[in-house]
């Protein structure tokens, strides 16, 4: 029996085929205005360079919009991932390896905390929390030392970033966790309705940690890219992942946002971030026109919702008894006594 109030997204096909389709005309129009005669080949691998860590961030937040959350913690544990990883990775690749860890245990605990409060506690208490983790990693990170745009040398950050290949390899990364992603969330779904849908352990290690995780790996592929430790720039990707989301047409008063969704998305944000940039306008009103573009996005999603038919619709109520006629009496049977 579907719920009282649920909805789901109208015509999700034809929405990912028109945003594709628009994700190609930007593309082409990119490589006609570009002054330096960019071919569509070599723009590809710009695309796929921008739009990395703001896919994989949108990735992690579907996990969690399934469930009819979104939690801006994650983009601040992305930065203080991509400050832990940036800040260790120019001493070889044994430290590169001890920020990950920290990064990794610093995402669980914020995965804990961030389920607990969301799930127990209430979405109030889990809003304030995710502020306050986006603001302290915005401001813890100059404290460890990750405030300039410093370099990165360690032998992995550099093997993730050569350009032997015509497609960049964390582009390659990314195109591996959508993939696991797509494998895992069936069971994943499966696992979730087996439990107690009051409890809290059993979304926490099915949704919250790898959710958290794959921040982590946002963080590292952001790192990866610029080969750089720019933690704050991390932060600056939030306006990006709302465009992947809403553009895939993932919806979170529906709870619907499938991995197919998050990669149209991603891909759309590339071509409109390329496009931008070709035009040559400035940072200011590139940020303007992108948040537009979600919300935008967002209320044509409201639109397209509808109401799930009942498949169960409830029995008709009872009737009054002492509404219904007597039923006639039968022959033989009459129960009035003979008149003396």
């Amino acid at each position: 029996m579907a719920a009282l109030g649920q909805r789901t997204r109208r015509g999700q096909g034809l929405w990912l085929a028109l945003v594709g389709s628009a994700s190609v005309a930007l593309v082409l129009t990119s490589a006609a205005q570009s002054q330096a005669n960019i071919g569509v080949a070599d723009l590809l691998p710009a695309i796929l360079w921008i739009s990395v860590t703001p896919g994989v961030l949108a990735l992690a937040q579907s996990l969690l919009l399934r469930r009819g959350h979104l939690d801006p913690a994650m983009i601040g544990v992305a930065a203080l991932s991509a400050g832990l990883i940036g800040m260790n990775g120019d001493e070889g690749n044994g430290q590169l390896l001890l920020g990950v860890l920290l990064a990794l245990v610093a995402a669980v605990a914020f995965a804990l905390l961030s389920s607990y409060l969301t799930l127990t506690a209430g979405w109030g208490y889990a809003v304030v929390s995710a502020a306050a983790v986006l603001l302290g990693a915005d401001k813890l990170t100059p404290l460890m030392g990750a405030d300039e745009f410093t370099g990165v040398s360690a032998p992995l950050i550099q093997a993730m970033t050569g350009t032997e290949l015509w497609l960049p390899k964390t582009a390659l990364i990314a195109a591996a966790a959508f993939v696991l992603v797509g494998v895992v969330r069936p069971v994943q779904e499966v696992r979730l309705r087996e439990g107690n849908a009051s409890g809290w352990v059993r979304p926490t290690l099915l949704v919250f940690v790898p959710a958290f995780l794959l921040s982590v790996l946002a963080g590292l592929l952001h790192t990866a890219t610029l080969q750089a430790a720019d933690p704050q720039g991390v932060s600056a990707e939030m306006a990006d992942c709302l465009l992947v989301l809403t553009a895939g047409g993932c919806s979170l008063r529906a709870g619907e946002a499938d991995v197919i969704d998050v990669a149209v998305g991603t891909l759309f944000l590339g071509a409109f971030d390329t496009f931008l940039h070709v035009m040559l306008l400035p940072v200011t009103q590139e940020l303007l026109l992108t948040t537009a573009a979600a919300v935008l996005f967002a209320l044509i999603d409201l639109a397209r919702l509808r109401p799930v038919p009942d498949d169960d619709p409830p029995p008709d109520p009872p009737s009054d008894p002492a509404s219904q006629p007597a039923p006639p009496a039968q022959a033989g049977n009459d129960p009035t006594p003979p008149a003396s």
